[in-house]
């Protein structure tokens, strides 16, 4: 996996950093996520399609942690799982031997899934209106339990 770059799985995938936290949403499904502070240095080093191995080395440069390649990869199979981010056929070929992270510590890379707005999310405001104009979704369906 180190050798490896991956990419945002589509469009739908937006995501937003809040003073360290980055909020994920994928409007696809509707889910968002809250990413700690170590999930979004990983998040935003992802996104400029940096190699796996390259992440594990600079943030073991800054932390020096234990088993890093490990947290990182299992992260990665996280976000992959989630449909986030997918793998690239692209290799990255920048400089990153000077990269400056914004960390003063290191937590283990988590998030937390929140779907409490996901018919709001996956509302289509451009077609789904009702005759007034404003936005009707369609029905969501009962989850059995």
């Amino acid at each position: 996996m180190l050798k490896k770059v991956f990419v945002l799985k589509n469009k739908d995938i937006i995501y937003e950093n809040f003073d360290g936290e980055m909020v994920v949403v994928n409007l696809e499904q509707g889910i968002y996520y809250s990413l700690n502070k170590t999930a979004s240095v990983i998040w935003a080093l992802i996104v400029k399609q940096y190699t796996v191995e390259d992440i594990v080395k600079n943030i073991n440069k800054k932390c020096n942690i234990i088993n890093i390649e490990n947290i990182i990869s299992d992260f990665i199979n996280e976000l992959i799982i989630e449909n986030l981010i997918i793998e690239s056929n692209k290799t990255q070929q920048a400089d990153v031997s000077i990269l400056n992270l914004e960390m003063d510590s290191f937590t283990k890379p988590a998030f937390q899934k929140f779907d409490d707005m996901q018919e709001l999310l996956m509302l289509d405001v451009i077609h789904d209106v009702d005759e007034s104009g404003w936005p009707s979704g369609k029905p969501m369906e009962k989850k059995h339990d």
